[in-house]
């Protein structure tokens, strides 16, 4: 199914319903076929794990859960009744987990806290199927209906098969597939969630299993940029990138995705997209097996002391196709600053260590060379020395 795009649609997005609402727009004026992955709402799932946490009966969270459904819903359905019939699914719905809630207790087994949890993904792709049942046909197709099957721990579990015949059956029509995320079906046939970002992961394996084209992330950024703009103001956007440097920058504690995510599509011919609801001008950035390793120079700084090795204090890698030129800049920088050492680098990253406080400093001055004095040509080629 190679023309197959899978969506994944975050919490990130699923905080505003005006932005799902371009999304669902977007979605339904392309081509039909597509298969759309989705999270929670934005804070259903910890709102669901603090009432299973409560020391009292619930009644607030319960409450709260009822209000931010409903509210979603007069948002997204236009007409009255299928607005009316909607609340009423899901007030049941909510009414399931208040009751599985009244039932369970910390000590209980874990299989009882992932099926309560995985609630907030059913609900969420409820409603968006229902909103999108508006214009174009729609199908809910939930983990069980195409043997989505789980190995490990009931809240941290790895995806191992699925039924692809089932699910082609679906997504191999004129409707628009929904699928909530973050769970599977175990072999005895529990519920088993596959841990915080799990969603991301239930959409790169079903799209690697689909072997889609496409594999789409909606999410409220501006795409990958050349460095936090907390640190350096300003920045650039990166359009293209391959999973050379998406793997070095997990490596670094800049993780962009899942890091499942990789795993699955690293060996694939998908292509990942970044998309943004509020922009017209979409995919913001596209991750692909071949093609360049990063178009543009980035530059990541990090405090984690796992990422330095024998070394003290902070780190910042630079990501480029032109080390030599980086070494340029690495080279100045360490003139005035002699304690900063080369930690490793490859054919496209060096990774050098800086002072703690110099962390802000360092991006800044990397990030001008490369894109404000432009101090480092592509012309000088010189032979890292790790020191």
């Amino acid at each position: 199914m190679q023309n197959t795009e899978v969506h994944k649609i975050g919490g990130s997005v699923l905080k505003d319903p005006a932005e799902t609402k371009i999304i669902i727009n977007r979605l339904i004026y392309t081509d039909p076929g597509k298969l759309v992955v989705v999270s929670a709402l934005f804070g259903v799932t910890d709102l669901i794990n603090r009432a299973c946490n409560s020391t009292k009966t619930p009644k607030k969270q319960i409450k709260e859960l009822r209000s931010i459904h409903d509210g979603w819903i007069n948002f997204l359905i236009e007409d009255a009744d299928t607005r009316q019939n909607l609340k009423n699914k899901t007030n049941d719905t909510i009414t399931e987990i208040s009751e599985e809630i009244e039932h369970y207790t910390a000590t209980e087994n874990q299989h009882k806290l992932a099926l309560i949890l995985s609630y907030g993904e059913r609900l969420s792709a409820i409603i968006l199927s229902s909103a999108i049942e508006q214009f174009v046909k729609s199908s809910l197709q939930c983990p069980g209906d195409f043997d989505l099957k789980t190995t490990g721990e009931p809240l941290s579990s790895s995806f191992i098969d699925l039924n692809v015949s089932k699910l082609k059956r679906s997504t191999n029509t004129d409707k628009i597939t929904i699928v909530p995320g973050f769970y599977g079906i175990s072999e005895k046939g529990n519920i088993c969630l596959v841990g915080r970002g799990g969603s991301d992961y239930s959409a790169a394996f079903i799209a690697a299993k689909l072997n889609a084209s496409k594999l789409i992330f909606w999410k409220d950024t501006q795409g990958v940029r050349s460095a936090d703009p907390k640190s350096v103001g300003k920045t650039q956007l990166v359009k293209h990138l391959n999973f050379n440097a998406l793997s070095i920058m997990e490596q670094t504690g800049a993780a962009i995705i899942h890091h499942r995510v990789t795993q699955e599509i690293k060996n694939t011919d998908i292509q990942i997209h970044f998309n943004n609801p509020n922009t017209l001008n979409n995919p913001v950035t596209i991750i692909q097996g071949s093609g360049k390793t990063t178009e543009k120079p980035i530059i990541i700084t990090t405090g984690n002391k796992q990422h330095l090795d024998k070394y003290s204090g902070s780190a910042l890698t630079i990501l480029s196709r032109n080390i030599p030129a980086a070494l340029i800049l690495v080279s100045q920088w360490n003139t005035r600053h002699p304690s900063s050492k080369i930690i490793n680098y490859s054919d496209h990253h060096i990774k050098i260590s800086v002072r703690e406080g110099s962390r802000t400093t360092a991006a800044q001055f990397f990030h001008n060379g490369f894109y404000v004095n432009k101090e480092a040509p592509a012309n000088i080629i010189r032979t890292p020395q790790i020191i």
